[in-house]
């Protein structure tokens, strides 16, 4: 330093945020050259642009911007003194008190940056164990830093999709997928339910009530508890007993209707009639419809690298990894009335970080965060997010299920 300024206990860095408005930001820490005062808008250091006063004083100044700084972006503003001896002392010659506190302010200056840029790094805790050993290894394309088994240093780990996710999270997220996919089965069905009708009624259906339904396909059984009505008309305990076939014979005889009807394809004209036959309700048949298992799902991975917008189909899988290169927009997926869906997306940080995700339904309907509000989203290189979606009908529902911090993906 080439004034002798008293250096105080203050930090030789501070930051801003600008709201497109201010331009004046002060500096609270001695600086004696202009060259000295670094300024940073965002990651950039910018030359230009500005004026300082304040140069010399203790106290510190200002920096003063001919355009103020975009609304967001963040100023900092620090102190950064070259390395090399300012003061020089002669053997046997004056020891000035001038020219020594000039030459202990410019160590304590450097002190203090040192300590700033110290408190940027990676550090251990004061009370970590002292085995753990902070060097890093070789780089290597692709991979991100985690630690090694024994806990104790630092590897290369290169992360390989869901598949090579550990166990756990593994085991977490195919139990979230399983969920996802009964709500939307389940909403599925409640559409089809409400859609249903009982004889009397607009809508829904009452108790005791008889079911009305425009058709009914099955390729089960039915089983049929108490009376069956067939067009309007109930029929019978001796009715039923023509679909049986031990006594179809005598009562088709005794109506006067002829041969036993056969569903037998060797007793068509063609076989397309005789298969068609075969696949018709036949007599004796259980007709007890089979149990739905909603829970057996078979979720499909995705990979993928992703920009500033990107839309979510449902084609290409119910579980999709995204790497995230730069703050991105994801349009979700709208499936056609009635119908609902459910995926698991992983929102995975590029080697830079620091990518903030925005997710949003293509048909403009409102998503809904379980929590309710969107997450703090991870922003460390390397570091993933997990969110299980799920559209049902008219709304869609989001929940964050985890987060990694990308010690090892």
């Amino acid at each position: 330093m080439t004034a002798p300024i008293q250096i105080g206990d203050t930090r030789p860095r501070v930051q801003y945020v600008g709201d497109g408005a201010q331009t004046a930001f002060a500096y609270p820490f001695a600086v004696d050259d202009a060259d000295a005062l670094h300024v940073y808008v965002n990651e950039i250091r910018i030359t230009t642009g500005f004026a300082v006063d304040g140069i010399g004083a203790v106290e510190g100044g200002t920096v003063t911007f001919a355009v103020p700084p975009a609304a967001g972006s963040r100023v900092t503003l620090l102190r950064q003194l070259g390395l090399g001896r300012v003061t020089v002392f002669q053997p046997g010659g004056p020891l000035r008190a001038e020219a020594l506190n000039d030459a202990l302010d410019h160590l304590t200056a450097v002190d203090q940056q040192l300590d700033d840029a110290i408190r940027r790094t990676v550090r251990l805790a004061p009370g970590a164990a002292e085995t753990a050993d902070l060097t890093l290894p070789e780089p290597q394309a692709g991979a991100v830093l985690g630690w090694d088994a024994t806990a104790t240093g630092l590897v290369n780990a290169v992360p390989g999709g869901v598949s090579a996710l550990p166990a756990d999270l593994e085991g977490l997220l195919r139990r979230h997928t399983a969920r996802a996919e009964a709500w939307a089965e389940d909403a599925a069905v409640s559409a089809w339910r409400a859609g249903l009708r009982d004889a009397g009624s607009a809508g829904g259906i009452q108790p005791d009530a008889p079911l009305v339904a425009a058709s009914l396909t099955t390729t089960g059984n039915i089983t049929v508890g108490g009376a069956l009505t067939v067009e309007g008309a109930t029929l019978s305990a001796w009715g039923r007993t023509l679909l049986t076939a031990e006594n179809a014979a005598a009562g088709r005889t005794a109506l006067g209707l002829g041969p036993v009807a056969t569903a037998d394809r060797t007793a068509f004209a063609t076989a397309l009639q005789g298969t068609t036959a075969d696949t018709a309700l036949q007599p004796g048949d259980d007709a007890t419809l089979g149990l739905l298992d909603y829970t057996a799902g078979r979720p499909r991975a995705h990979t993928a690298t992703v920009r500033a917008a990107h839309t979510v189909t449902l084609t290409e899988g119910e579980i999709q990894t995204l790497t995230l290169t730069t703050d991105t927009v994801l349009t979700l997926p709208d499936p056609p009335a009635g119908r609902g869906a459910s995926m698991l997306l992983v929102l995975i940080q590029d080697g830079t970080g620091g990518r903030t995700p925005a997710l949003r339904t293509a048909d403009g309907a409102p998503l809904r965060w379980l929590g309710r509000s969107a997450p703090s989203w991870q922003t460390a290189a390397g570091a993933f997010d997990v969110v299980a979606v799920t559209h049902a009908g008219a709304v869609s529902f989001a929940a964050h299920i985890g987060a990694h911090i990308g010690e090892n993906a």
